[in-house]
C-alpha cells in the first residue's frame, strides 16, 4: 500500500467508531464492534496489509464458522470505511474469501407452543406479571429483547406506535392497543441489560415447558416472522432490517399501511391474554 496514510491500527478503529456512532448504530453495536476490533489490533499493531494476515486472523481454531463470518464481515465493514477515506488505497478483505457458514432453519414455535403461551400467561395468575408482558411485547411487535428493553413511557405516541432504540438507531413500529396499555402499566421495566432480559424470556418459556437454545427471545422474533401474513416489506421495516435493499427502494415505508398491516396480520390478535 505505497499510497496509504499511515496511522497506527488503534486510531483507525476510533475513527471508524466514531464514525458509526454518528451514523446512528446503536451503543451495544458500537461496543460489540469495539471488542471486536481490540482483539484484531491485539495481533496488529499496524493496519494489516496481505491476505495472509487477515486469513491468520480468521482462523483462530476456537471459533465457529459463525464466529469468523463475523469477523469477516466486520472487517469488510472496517476496510471500505478506511478506503472511502483515503486512509488505505484498496480493501484486501474483498480478496479474503467469505467463511461458509451451515446452512440452518432459524427456529419458531409452533401453533401449539404459541397457544401454550398465551394460555400460561392467561392462566397462571402467580407468575411475575412484567415478565409476562415482556414476552408479550415480542410477540405482538416481534422486536429485539434490547429493542424491547429501551421502551419508555415516553416511547408512546398514542396512535398506536411505539419508538424503539435498534441495533441502528431509533425506529417507529406498529403495537397493538391491548399490549400498548399493559406495557404501560407496567413500566418502568427492571431489567435495564439484554442478558437479562434475555434470562428472564428463557425461565418464563422454561417455566411453560419450552427448553433448549432455541427457546429464547430471539426465537420469539423468529416466529413473528414465519407467521405474519402480510406485506412483505411492511415485515422488512418492522423486522428493523436493512436488507432486502432494493425492495425498500421500490416500495418506500409507509407507517399508515404499517399500521393496518400489522393489526391485520399479527399472530398474537387471535389470542387472548387479560393483563390489565
Amino acid at each position: 500500500m505505497e499510497n496509504d496514510i499511515k496511522i497506527k491500527l488503534n486510531d483507525l478503529i476510533e475513527k471508524f467508531l466514531t464514525a458509526k456512532s454518528i451514523e446512528g448504530l446503536a451503543d451495544y453495536t458500537i461496543y460489540c464492534y469495539k471488542k471486536r476490533l481490540e482483539r484484531f489490533n491485539n495481533l496488529f499493531e499496524d493496519l494489516p496489509d496481505s491476505i495472509e494476515e487477515i486469513e491468520d486472523f480468521l482462523s483462530n481454531r476456537k471459533w465457529s464458522q459463525y464466529n469468523r463470518e463475523t469477523y469477516w464481515r466486520l472487517l469488510k465493514n472496517f476496510y471500505n470505511f478506511l478506503q472511502a477515506r483515503g486512509y488505505v488505497d484498496h480493501n484486501i478483505i474483498k480478496s479474503v474469501p467469505r467463511p461458509k457458514i451451515p446452512q440452518t432453519k432459524a427456529r419458531s414455535f409452533t401453533k401449539n407452543e404459541i397457544q401454550l403461551i398465551f394460555d400460561f400467561m392467561e392462566n397462571d395468575t402467580d407468575y411475575d406479571m412484567q415478565s409476562k408482558i415482556l414476552l408479550w411485547v415480542l410477540m405482538d411487535t416481534g422486536i429485539r429483547i434490547s429493542e424491547a428493553l429501551s421502551i419508555t413511557e415516553s416511547s408512546f405516541d398514542g396512535y398506536g406506535f411505539v419508538t424503539v432504540n435498534g441495533k441502528v438507531g431509533d425506529r417507529i413500529l406498529p403495537i397493538s392497543q391491548d399490549c400498548e396499555n399493559a406495557v404501560r402499566e407496567y413500566l418502568p421495566w427492571r431489567w435495564n441489560a439484554r442478558g437479562m432480559g434475555s434470562v428472564v424470556i428463557r425461565k418464563l418459556l422454561a417455566e411453560i415447558g419450552l427448553t433448549g437454545n432455541r427457546a429464547s427471545a430471539h426465537t420469539v422474533r423468529h416466529t413473528f416472522c414465519r407467521e405474519y401474513e402480510g406485506d412483505l416489506q411492511i415485515l422488512v421495516d418492522i423486522m428493523g432490517w436493512t436488507s432486502p435493499r432494493m425492495l425498500k427502494v421500490y416500495r418506500p415505508y409507509n407507517i399508515k399501511r404499517a399500521k393496518i398491516d400489522h393489526e391485520k396480520n399479527r399472530f398474537s390478535k387471535d389470542f387472548r391474554f387479560n393483563a390489565i
